[in-house]
């Protein structure tokens, strides 16, 4: 008995649409698959930029947090939307002084396509941060170390920070901040010489430097500009006088402020006045001002790998 059109058109039509799903899952592994493929490509791209930079090998290197390198999360932390408690200093040439939180709402996620098709540590702008050791090779055992040091910073914010006028003087920076790197307390931690601590704070619309110590909180350096996109920043402090560079280029130099030390920070991503908002990628310190062909060297290692033009 022959079947009837319809009953063949039928068969056709599931033996078609089967046919259809299998093909729609091919593409959609093959896809996924490149995706993954183009993924693993980009991180061993990152990390043979990172093998190969110089930031090493310049005198002074006292801190490298580096989101793309295998060694920098524990295994079970490295995977995407992952809580961080530990990010690991890479630097081979001094101590580790490895970023911790044990608090688990205060744990920045580490997310796996964030600037440019590379990893980076999401901070919520609520609560998140990560705090070096406080006897850590950021400080060198004293304050009499400081006053010289040059930090870069590869983040790229996700809101605006409440800019304030720049100056030498009072607490404007005491309360709703963007801190990138929160200055501490010189005051604090050394009470017995006139010290503060040098941090950043960062929103889409404006990069500022801000000192602390007992009483005092202003921001001694203020630079309003739109930071959309990701951005390589530097801060320099030469006889604490700072200044910031942004994608390579000078920007921004003011006036020295009243203390007799400043310190680079010991907080990642804020503290008790004000949190940052977006992702940070890589930070890099070292304990005295870098010379122009090392300052330059750094920026170009930085922009190749994280696909950031310098100006």
């Amino acid at each position: 008995m022959k079947k009837s059109p319809n009953k063949l058109r039928s068969a056709f039509s599931l033996m078609e649409i089967s046919i259809t799903l299998i093909i729609v899952g091919v593409i959609i592994t093959v896809i996924l698959s490149s995706s993954s493929i183009y993924s693993n490509y980009k991180l061993e791209t990152a990390r043979n930029f990172t093998a190969s930079s110089d930031v090493s090998s310049i005198q002074g290197l006292i801190l490298w947090l580096d989101a793309t390198a295998e060694k920098s999360f524990d295994y079970t932390e490295r995977e995407d939307n992952g809580a961080i408690g530990t990010w690991y200093d890479i630097n081979p040439t001094a101590n580790a002084d490895n970023a911790t939180q044990s608090i688990a709402a205060s744990k920045p996620l580490y997310i796996i396509d964030a600037i440019n098709n590379l990893p980076a540590l999401k901070f919520d702008g609520i609560n998140d941060f990560l705090r070096l050791s406080s006897s850590g090779s950021v400080f060198n055992g004293a304050p009499e170390t400081a006053n010289n040091f040059t930090i870069f910073v590869v983040a790229k914010p996700n809101s605006a920070d409440a800019l304030s006028t720049e100056r030498t003087f009072g607490t404007a920076g005491t309360g709703g901040k963007k801190y990138l790197l929160f200055p501490e307390n010189g005051g604090t931690i050394y009470p017995k010489v006139s010290a503060a601590g040098s941090g950043i704070a960062m929103g889409t619309n404006g990069i500022s430097v801000y000192e602390h110590s007992s009483f005092y909180m202003p921001p001694v350096l203020v630079y309003a500009t739109s930071a959309t996109s990701p951005t390589i920043i530097e801060v320099d402090y030469t006889d604490k006088v700072p200044s910031l560079y942004i994608n390579g280029a000078l920007v921004r130099k003011t006036a020295q402020g009243p203390t007799n030390y400043v310190f680079p920070t010991l907080s990642i991503g804020g503290g008790n006045y004000g949190y940052y908002s977006g992702y940070i990628a890589e930070i890099i310190i070292y304990n005295r001002v870098l010379l122009d062909d090392e300052r330059e060297s750094v920026a170009k290692y930085l922009s190749k790998k994280w696909g950031i033009r310098l100006s």
